[in-house]
């Protein structure tokens, strides 16, 4: 398995919404659940603020190198105008081998 934390700062824009998700090879993990968070904004205007999501995915992935990447998606029924992830700030994402 393989254990997924994520901190960065995160920002919408104007009665917007966004789904940050975390991607392994470009596929979701699904299994135990996906390692995703929500922001949501209902004002006229910009807001950031900094956020961390731990999550565990138990997707098989073969040695080599692999592509670990934090997507910005639209969340369902809801829209998606303007979002942002590290804004003037460092990110950190870690990825670890774990037993569960």
């Amino acid at each position: 398995s393989l254990k997924v934390t994520y901190s960065a700062n995160v920002g919408v824009r104007a009665a917007s919404s966004a789904r940050y998700l975390v991607l392994f090879d470009g596929q979701e993990c699904t299994t135990p659940n996906t390692i995703d968070m929500l922001a949501y904004l209902n004002l006229q205007q910009w807001i950031d603020w900094p956020t961390s999501m731990t999550g565990i995915c138990e997707m098989p992935l073969g040695p080599g190198p692999h592509k670990i990447e934090i997507h910005i998606g639209k969340p369902e029924g809801r829209s998606l105008t303007d979002a942002e992830t590290g804004w003037y700030s460092t990110s950190y994402l870690e990825v670890q081998e774990v037993r569960v």
